[in-house]
């Protein structure tokens, strides 16, 4: 009996049960908040922000510091090639393209005649614009010089004698990435061909040992990794990596700042202009357009190329220079953002093993030959090699996907993880002209 009234009472559907919660639909009105009651709870919810954003910030700089903290992945966005490129007829930002305008044109005024100058009065305004132009090149200089570093590679040897003595090489480097546990250098590898101990003295004088991470031999270009736990807290704020430009956007005539040593001294600065930008260099499975400039440097300098905005476009690779010659050339940045990024993230860089020259259309006019990338050299014991590709083959498509150029099969090339398999399509001379030949190529790593 007991259990039969229980069971009706917990029936929400019995009359009994909707009249013992029936005050659960009814609508309670709260007491309506004074202006005092409003002010001290926004006083309450400030405290708590406050609190917990201290509380936060212990916690995140406690955590930072612990030296298991693990590295981020560094990725480094690509340019256009497109980007900067700009038409000497287009508008400047913010007139009217139109021609059309409400005010009625003012009267064009008459020049006024130039007083003509003496040889001295020219000669003191050449020497007043060629002061300020430096004095601008330095100020920025002076705002980017936190991310140029010196490394010294250390090697022990015996003397003829059979005393040891420890040689060192000096080369100037660039903080390109941070990966919030280590500080990535990108330097020349020939300075740390055989060192047993590698050293980077940063723009304070401070000097920390650094490890090796991954290495381009084709370009001969490595990054190194530097603990940020130990570094001075100043100068782990102020050591920044630098801003990589878009070299795509550079002109003849643009200015440059060389710094590093490019005069073969640590810490020099030269400026000057670009010269040229179509002198090319033939690389392993690429190749790329070299910036030169009219600045005075050494065969032995080293370091990077800014813009005027404060970024990097170039690293000084002067084993590219004229033979002969001291003038600062470099690598463009933008060709190298690829390789940068697998470099400091340690990944293996993607090889093909080829070496070839780019058939382009007016070159395919004049002799006849299909476009495309025309094979001179498959390395032996290559991805290439092992394939089948030979020596006057014409690379045309890799994945599905055309390459007609070395540029172009470079940035295919880097995105591919060293064992993946993919098509090649060459083209190949026969008794009646060229034929496609399908190959399938298994992706190497460079080393």
């Amino acid at each position: 009996m007991n259990q039969e009234n229980d069971n009706k009472t917990n029936d929400p559907g019995s009359p009994d049960s909707e009249n013992d919660y029936a005050f659960l639909r009814e609508t309670v009105k709260q007491k309506p908040l004074t202006a005092r009651d409003i002010l001290y709870r926004l006083l309450a919810i400030a405290a708590s922000a406050v609190l917990f954003g201290s509380v936060a910030g212990l916690t995140f700089r406690a955590v930072s510091n612990v030296s298991g903290t693990p590295a981020q992945t560094v990725s480094i966005p690509r340019d256009d090639s497109s980007e900067g490129e700009l038409s000497d007829t287009s508008p400047a930002e913010g007139t009217d393209s139109s021609g059309e305008s409400d005010s009625v044109p003012a009267e064009t005024p008459v020049p006024s005649p130039t007083p003509s100058l003496t040889p001295e009065e020219k000669n003191a305004l050449a020497i007043e614009a060629d002061r300020q132009f430096y004095t601008a090149m330095r100020s920025v200089a002076d705002r980017v010089k936190c991310s140029v570093v010196t490394v010294t590679g250390l090697l022990s040897q015996e003397d003829w004698f059979h005393q040891e003595t420890v040689v060192s090489r000096t080369v100037s480097g660039v903080i390109a990435a941070d990966n919030g546990q280590s500080l990535l250098i990108l330097v020349e590898s020939r300075v740390l061909d055989g060192s047993e101990r590698i050293a980077v003295t940063f723009h304070d004088n401070t000097i920390a040992d650094a490890s090796f991470l991954k290495s381009d031999p084709s370009v001969g270009l490595t990054v190194l990794s530097v603990l940020r736990e130990g570094l001075p807290e100043q100068l782990q704020r102020t050591a920044v990596p630098a801003e990589l430009g878009n070299s795509y956007s550079l002109l003849l005539g643009d200015a440059l700042i060389a710094l590093g040593s490019p005069t073969g001294n640590a810490g020099s600065f030269a400026c000057g202009h670009v010269t040229s930008l179509e002198t090319p260099v033939s690389l392993v499975d690429g190749s790329f357009p070299l910036i030169t400039t009219d600045i005075e440097g050494t065969s032995a300098g080293s370091g990077v190329l800014y813009n005027t905005d404060g970024k990097v476009v170039g690293f000084i690779a002067q084993q590219y220079a004229p033979t002969g010659t001291g003038i600062i050339t470099a690598i463009p940045i933008s060709l190298m953002k690829s390789t940068i990024e697998l470099l400091s993230n340690g990944s293996p860089i993607p090889y093909l093993g080829i070496r070839g020259q780019d058939i382009s259309v007016s070159v395919s006019e004049k002799t006849g030959l299909p476009k495309g990338i025309y094979v001179t050299e498959a390395l032996a014991d290559s991805p290439a090699f092992a394939a089948g590709v030979q020596p006057g083959d014409i690379i045309t498509v890799i994945d599905d996907k055309n390459v007609l150029t070395l540029r172009a099969l470079h940035e295919r090339l880097m995105a591919f993880v060293p064992g993946t398999e993919v098509s090649l399509t060459v083209l190949r001379n026969g008794a009646e002209g060229y034929v496609e030949i399908p190959l399938t190529v298994q992706i190497g790593e460079l080393s």
